[in-house]
């Protein structure tokens, strides 16, 4: 993706992080597929993939979520 893309999308990402259900969480996913697959296909392949990976968080404690929520793995397919 173009490194101008970037933080709009690390901004949608992390909407999805900071949502506070599973089933918020899921309709964060499929709202940023919505936005990325027209423009950012391999941007929407890749969170795609991690799709039921992604709200895990939300099985631990609310406490724990900062420590062990990531975009890590979401952006290293994202470098230019």
């Amino acid at each position: 993706m173009p490194k101008s893309h970037a933080p709009a999308v690390l901004a949608v990402i992390r909407i999805i992080f900071s949502q506070p259900t599973s089933e918020t969480a899921d309709e964060a996913v499929s709202h940023a597929l919505q936005l990325f697959e027209p423009r950012l296909p391999k941007a929407a392949e890749l969170l795609r993939k991690a799709e039921t990976d992604v709200p895990a968080y939300i099985a631990f404690p609310a406490d724990h979520w900062r420590s062990i929520s990531s975009t890590n793995a979401l952006t290293e397919g994202f470098a230019a």
